[in-house]
């Protein structure tokens, strides 16, 4: 009876195995390795969408890329915004930030705009409730962030955010907004934060720059943070001297 018993338990302990050792062995497919979370492991590749992640007063889609080697513990995380007419995982391949995810290891969180917020699924950078701190679109990608966090354990003093056009200027509002979220951002052919404050504000800003030169008001942009000592995000800003869409003045 015992020896019966043992033969049963090994057999299933054996299929487990066998499970397991298929989702490790899966080649160069990634997969998002004993997540339940993403419901997905084992049986899709990755880049896959996160239907549930929490709060999303801005109405976002989330999509998530989890390299096999970051599927533990303490790995980076970057937010990668798209510009207008672009949609996440498209704008990911191209811009080679999924491939740069497999080789340098780390967590891709990728935030979609929903073309019934913006029929041109641009991020409503201008938008005041969209962008100020526990609300609107900006709340959504820091609820992506935090689930990202409680779910695949990434490491909190490494979470950036970077971003197109329209996305890096949603970008440069989350590193104003939530300084304490972000450690590190990345603005390509975007606008300041606070730079409008409506869409044809927006379009304006984007044609001829922005005239305030004067540095108290530049700075009365960015909201006022509750920390005696905070740490501002590092920010890099990439502009192209012949940019047609966004004025190099910005």
């Amino acid at each position: 009876m015992l020896k019966e018993t043992m033969a049963e338990i090994w057999r299933r302990t054996r299929g487990r195995l066998l499970r397991l050792r298929h989702l490790l062995d899966a080649g160069s497919r990634d997969v998002a390795l004993l997540t339940p979370w993403s419901g997905l492991a084992g049986r899709s590749a990755l880049p896959a969408q996160i239907p549930a992640f929490g709060p999303n007063p801005g109405g976002l889609a989330m999509y998530l890329y989890v390299p096999r080697e970051a599927a533990w513990r303490n790995r980076p995380l970057v937010v990668l915004l798209h510009g207008c007419q672009q949609e996440a995982i498209t704008f990911a391949h191209a811009s080679g930030w999924i491939e740069a995810a497999r080789r340098r290891r780390f967590v891709l969180v990728m935030p979609e705009q929903s073309p019934l917020n913006n029929p041109s699924r641009c991020f409503s950078w201008f938008e005041r409730e969209a962008t100020a701190r526990g609300s609107g679109e900006g709340f959504s990608i820091v609820q992506m962030v935090r689930a990202a966090e409680r779910h695949l354990h990434t490491d909190r003093k490494r979470v950036f955010v970077v971003g197109l056009s329209a996305g890096a200027a949603m970008a440069a509002a989350l590193l104003a907004n939530s300084p304490d979220i972000f450690t590190a951002g990345g603005l390509i052919a975007g606008l300041p934060a606070g730079a409008a404050q409506s869409p044809s504000e927006a379009l304006l800003r984007m044609r001829i720059g922005d005239l305030e030169s004067d540095p108290e008001k530049l700075a009365a942009r960015i909201p006022r943070h509750g920390e005696a000592h905070i740490t501002w995000p590092r920010v890099s800003v990439w502009q192209g001297l012949a940019d047609d869409v966004v004025a190099p003045a910005m």
